[in-house]
């Protein structure tokens, strides 16, 4: 008896520390990814959820809400809605008056509509396919409601009224002309372990463990795969400028073993894209272009800033050790910085005297 009422407390204890470990809002940061619109910083942290901070002050943001979600991959926004990605689909919130966010209680898988998985299963009433019926506005341009920027290691792209998902080997095209309501338009099977999105006006550049994929989303609500530069497995974002790419690989862990390089692509034709240089660089990670000048994460080893003049071969012009660095957003004069266990705000009025004036940690 005694022996059981042990193991009942042991299973007891350890079942409230998961959930406190799980949720703990003094836990550390570990961000997967990061988003800005407008006056917020959206982090999307794996095991907490969403962090939203206010970042009206922009040099001192104020954490004002966790949406506290297990297993979050990246976020993005339109107008006052929030669409959060997890492992298996797509939550919907939306933005009272107060300022603060409410679920619509949605949740869309990408991939229930194929008749591999067990409908039972998606029947559940918090699951829903959104698959068909859905209301379609064509478009092009970017500026179909105000959306905000996401980092090179982003998996959701927003263009118009079409939501875009990278999903493990697919990218899934949603429409939300209904914001609240998604409704899968198409589901593009590209490769295997597909990572990262970087949204163009007429293309998306997807980075992946195998290559980078060029989308053309021409028809927006069924977008084609147009061409692709293969390489050997390594962890690949990729960021583009003008008929430029720029793809990162590292080597070691679970990106394989391939040399930690920068590749410099012509993606003036989208079918044909050519890769014109390899610069060798130590660990890199994420990046980030503006202008002539491109960042690139060096990881634990910090970051480094690059010159690049169209297809000419990137030239190194400073590197920092500090802080430690996975991936950027570049907005005006300051670089959000995303580590591994928080995000840093940089002015970079100079951007070769960077100035960190805020770290979340």
């Amino acid at each position: 008896m005694k022996k059981v009422l042990r193991i009942s407390l042991f299973g007891l204890l350890f079942l409230l520390f998961s959930v406190g470990f799980r949720y703990s809002p003094t836990r550390p940061v570990v961000p997967v990814n990061i988003y800005t619109i407008d006056s917020l910083l959206l982090v999307a942290d794996m095991k907490q959820g969403i962090l939203i901070y206010s970042t009206a002050d922009r040099d001192t943001p104020q954490l004002v809400q966790t949406i506290q979600h297990y297993g979050v991959r990246g976020v993005a926004m339109q107008d006052s809605t929030m669409y959060i990605g997890t492992w298996d689909g797509v939550i919907v919130y939306q933005q009272t008056g107060g300022g603060m966010f409410d679920s619509v209680n949605a949740v869309y898988r990408t991939n229930c509509c194929t008749e591999q998985y067990n409908d039972v299963y998606h029947s559940r009433s918090f699951l829903n396919c959104g698959c068909g019926g859905g209301e379609i506005i064509s478009g092009s341009s970017m500026d179909g409601g105000n959306t905000g920027v996401g980092g090179s290691y982003a998996v959701f792209a927003i263009i118009d009224t079409f939501l875009y998902v990278v999903d493990d080997h697919h990218l899934v095209t949603f429409s939300i002309a209904k914001p609240d309501s998604l409704y899968r338009l198409s589901y593009l099977d590209i490769n295997w372990t597909i990572e990262t999105l970087y949204p163009m006006e007429s293309h998306l550049y997807i980075g992946g463990t195998n290559g980078m994929y060029i989308i053309d989303r021409r028809d927006a609500a069924d977008p084609k795969l147009a061409g692709s530069v293969d390489h050997f497995r390594a962890c690949d974002p990729v960021v583009v400028r003008d008929s430029t790419a720029w793809v990162t690989l590292r080597a070691g862990n679970l990106c394989g073993s391939a040399a930690d390089e920068l590749w410099t692509i012509a993606v003036n034709d989208p079918y044909h894209p050519k890769l014109l240089h390899t610069t060798a660089v130590k660990t890199p990670y994420g990046l980030a272009v503006q202008d002539s000048l491109l960042f690139v994460a060096n990881g634990y080893n910090g970051y480094s800033l690059y010159r690049v003049n169209g297809e000419e071969e990137p030239v190194m012009v400073k590197y920092w050790e500090k802080p430690a660095a996975k991936d950027f957003i570049w907005s005006g004069n300051r670089l959000f910085i995303m580590d591994f266990n928080g995000v840093h705000i940089v002015n970079v009025t100079d951007p070769l005297e960077p100035k960190v004036v805020f770290s979340i940690q």
